[in-house]
């Protein structure tokens, strides 16, 4: 007669229990706390079948000790750290042609503005006035937010470019008005 190493049932033909379907010559790999579940398991089970109230609690204390200690260990996400915004602004004049994709020209530019309104407030996708940028406006969150959509969608260039020329517009009106200024010159 065998005993199954998983489930404790006996059996006795062959190598799988027939209960469980584990195989018997299999080493079954287990954590630390994945044995101490099952062991306040079998103390849940015996109080509940009479065993005494103060091993209930101690296995009902260890259980939550263990999923404490569990979540504890996991690593919290890191948040990333903002660049400041007179750097980036540098960085991007200095850019020279070709030297970057659309992709991290877009990627930067983004960066830019989050830091550029975390620090002042303002936000560097509206129109300048002689104050410089204005608050942000519910079209300029708007393009932020789709062109982040699109850097954490396609992260392959090519990919990127096809659905940024799908996702950007041209404003007839303003090529009209840029094309209108460019002859006044």
């Amino acid at each position: 007669m065998k005993k199954c190493k998983k489930c404790g049932h006996e059996f006795e033909e062959g190598n799988i229990c027939p209960e469980c379907g584990q195989d018997q010559e299999l080493e079954i790999e287990r954590t630390i706390e994945e044995i101490q579940a099952d062991r306040i398991a079998e103390l849940e089970e015996q109080v509940s079948n009479g065993a005494d109230p103060k091993e209930l609690k101690k296995a009902k204390e260890a259980y939550k000790n263990l999923l404490k200690k569990s979540v504890d260990r996991r690593p919290l996400p890191k948040e990333k750290e903002l660049r400041k915004a007179k750097d980036l602004a540098v960085e991007i004049v200095a850019i020279e042609q070709g030297s970057m994709t659309n992709r991290q020209y877009i990627q930067k530019a983004l960066e830019y503005r989050n830091s550029h309104l975390h620090e002042k407030g303002t936000d560097v996708f509206t129109d300048f006035g002689a104050g410089g940028p204005a608050a942000p406006t519910e079209k300029t969150t708007k393009v932020a937010k789709g062109l982040q959509f699109l850097l954490d969608t396609y992260k392959s260039d090519s990919l990127f470019n096809a659905q940024l020329q799908e996702y950007m517009k041209d404003d007839l009106g303003l090529l009209r008005k840029l094309a209108a200024n460019k002859k006044n010159k």
